[in-house]
């Protein structure tokens, strides 16, 4: 046996072992980079779809808003109007997208309420302002005319 073989018999072993061991550890740090940057792509393409998702939420209470304003608008008169349109507009939007909770209804009624009303809100104040004070004018007189009434029941009673 020569020298070279004996290296070879003793040392290739050690030699292939640390190869191997350094391989592993080489291709465990690559495997981890690569399972973190596939979690990152994950988790990126799940905020996508929630953001396309809410997207769409937003573009259904958007249309629902529409058409229950559409039908508030048509009547047009304060007593109709005292009706609930956000319970309306909740019960519409819970048909339409029916996985949604009352507090996501609620959220996604005041995110477009929001968008909608910014400029609106001063335009139908005075509308709103005159019809209340119509009504209040309204309900004083017809108190008075109902005192006025019982008065001359009571007056028939007297007789």
């Amino acid at each position: 046996m020569n020298i070279g073989d004996v290296l070879v018999n003793q040392i290739g072993p050690v030699a292939v072992a640390a190869v191997v061991g350094i391989l592993a550890v080489t291709i465990k740090a690559v495997g981890n980079v690569v399972i973190e940057l596939i979690e990152k792509k994950k988790e990126e393409v799940e905020q996508k779809l929630q953001i396309g998702k809410h997207q769409q939420e937003l573009a259904t209470a958007r249309e629902v808003w529409g058409m229950i304003d559409e039908q508030y608008r048509i009547t047009g008169k304060v007593e109709d109007l005292i009706k609930s349109k956000a319970a309306d507009f909740d019960k519409l939007l819970k048909a339409k997208i029916s996985y949604l909770t009352d507090e996501e209804i609620s959220e996604l009624r005041q995110a477009v309420a929001g968008e909608i009303n910014k400029g609106k809100k001063l335009l139908n104040e005075d509308s709103f302002k005159t019809q209340l004070v119509d009504i209040q004018n309204k309900n004083n007189q017809l108190a008075q005319e109902n005192e006025a009434l019982k008065a001359k029941i009571e007056q028939i009673k007297n007789i």
